[in-house]
């Protein structure tokens, strides 16, 4: 079973929209994130292999 972790990100009114549709329909979607939204307040339960993507790509 996949676990969840917490992640804060910043999303904009768009992205957030786009996730609450995808919830509701229960399909996925892809969120692009610019090197100023990898932090933020706004929570995301990511797998821990994407929390890695983000401190990597922030890393760099």
């Amino acid at each position: 079973m996949t676990k969840y972790y917490p992640h804060g990100v910043n999303l904009s009114e768009g992205q957030k929209e786009k996730l609450a549709e995808a919830y509701q329909n229960n399909s996925a979607i892809t969120l692009r994130l610019t090197f100023n939204e990898l932090n933020g307040s706004d929570k995301l339960m990511l797998t821990q292999r994407e929390i890695n993507k983000l401190k990597k790509a922030m890393a760099t």
